[in-house]
């Protein structure tokens, strides 16, 4: 593993993270609209939320994957209120079903259940970032992704350890710093095991170069020297073998 974008900064997570649910909770609301006009000409639909002003927002939002619109006039559709210009509200359904889909997550959490998920950095902010896996998005605090400042994340696909998740503000907090130090102490574990029963073991080359090649042994990649492959000396050890072989190995 890489740890050239590795970067932890000293937080204080707690506050940190009750600013960001704060900000969260202040910067929009779930409310019920009723649909009062569709216009497929502007690709534009009319919801009232009960404000001053009705709103508009894109028909794409509510048409479904083969581009049928999946609402009538006079129904009930869930939205959120993202902001206001002048008195006339911002609206989205998309973001409304995130929601609905990240509380029947949180509903079936379970605790006692470890959860390493896989997604892609979409946003980041001045508290963390924003990981979104499947249309869900997770909250990952600076302070728990090793990640530099110097780098841009966005677009970053990566994996992380869900550590915290507060069923009352509707958040799921994620950790790619815990997956991180668990591989690092489980890689030291198989490393000072080898050196100190010099025991031959089993691995698979993952990797063939001019001067060597790459073994992995228990998901830690050494490196067998070209001079240590034959006892006749140096080899070229592409003629001896091919990624994927099962090797006998000894640590020195």
């Amino acid at each position: 593993m890489k740890f050239e974008d590795i970067e932890v900064e000293d937080v204080d997570f707690g506050a940190m993270l009750e600013e960001s649910f704060k900000k969260s909770d202040s910067s929009s609301d779930l409310v019920e609209g009723v649909v009062v006009r569709i216009d497929e000409a502007d690709n534009q639909v009319v919801v009232d939320v009960g404000r001053k002003n009705e709103a508009f927002m894109s028909l794409d939002q509510i048409k479904d994957k083969d581009g049928s619109i999946m609402f009538e006039v006079g129904e009930t559709i869930p939205v959120v209120i993202t902001g206001f210009r002048g008195e006339r509200p911002n609206i989205s359904y998309e973001l409304a079903e995130k929601r609905a889909a990240l509380a029947e997550f949180i509903e079936e959490y379970d605790e006692e259940e470890e959860y390493i998920i896989e997604g892609e950095i979409t946003k980041k902010n001045k508290g963390g970032f924003v990981v979104e896996v499947s249309g869900l998005e997770f909250f990952m605090p600076k302070t728990l992704s090793y990640i530099s400042h110097k780098i841009n994340p966005i677009g970053k696909k990566i994996k992380a350890l869900i550590v915290k998740v507060d069923k009352e503000k509707g958040s799921v907090v994620v950790s790619r710093k815990e997956l991180i130090e668990r591989e690092k102490r489980e890689t030291q574990e198989i490393v000072d095991k080898l050196l100190e029963n010099k025991a031959v073991v089993l691995g698979i080359i993952k990797k063939i170069t001019s001067y060597g090649m790459f073994v992995d042994v228990g998901g830690m990649d050494g490196l067998v020297h070209y001079s240590q492959i034959s006892h006749k000396g140096p080899v070229n050890p592409s003629k001896y073998y091919k990624e994927g072989d099962e090797v006998n190995v000894i640590a020195i």
